[in-house]
């Protein structure tokens, strides 16, 4: 019966009618049965839980953090400058994004909430507040170079070219990104 490899049994309107059906349930379930997912794999429950709304709120806090960073432009000259910091906010957003998506599926996956889990998504939460304005910083130097042909300097809104880290500061701050990185996906480990 097609239905029922697409709902799943015990799928009939005796027991439920469509709108009681939750649908993403449904096509997880249909995903799974069907073969087109991972294999041998379900997904855990049908909502989201506290702590994973928690996370959801601290990773959005520090994704604003990388754009507030930057200010609000108030002329045409602030407004270049913010532009220049694009790709330093996307790549820092991206590596934010992949922590975030290797969260979001470790919790759909196995779903726990056992202290330990817990106390050690704390700890991850922390670490990415903290983690957000180094890896912020490590990309507008990197990306730097393209306006002033100096690695750890970046242009200011009139044009003049500002350093942002020296030689010794420059390792104190890939020490906290390569740290904060290592951090996070230990956890993850």
């Amino acid at each position: 019966d097609a239905r029922r490899l697409l709902f799943g049994p015990g799928f009939g309107p005796s027991r439920r009618t469509a709108s009681q059906r939750p649908s993403h349930t449904v096509i997880r379930q249909s995903i799974a049965d069907s073969g087109l997912g991972p294999r041998r794999f379900r997904w855990r429950g049908e909502s989201v839980s506290r702590l994973e709304n928690l996370t959801d709120v601290v990773f959005a806090f520090a994704f604003g953090s990388l754009l507030a960073a930057s200010g609000v432009p108030t002329d045409y000259a602030g407004l270049v400058h913010t532009l220049r910091q694009v790709p330093s906010i996307v790549s820092s957003f991206a590596v934010l994004g992949m922590c975030w998506f290797f969260h979001y599926r470790h919790h759909r996956r196995y779903g726990l909430e056992d202290t330990v889990t817990t106390w050690l998504n704390f700890l991850l939460l922390l670490i990415v507040l903290f983690y957000a304005y180094p890896l912020r910083l490590v990309f507008d130097s990197l990306f730097g170079v393209f306006y002033t042909g100096r690695f750890g300097h970046t242009l200011n809104p009139d044009g003049s070219a500002r350093v942002l880290l020296t030689g010794g500061q420059y390792q104190t701050v890939m020490l906290f990104y390569a740290g904060g990185f290592g951090l996070i996906f230990g956890i993850f480990a």
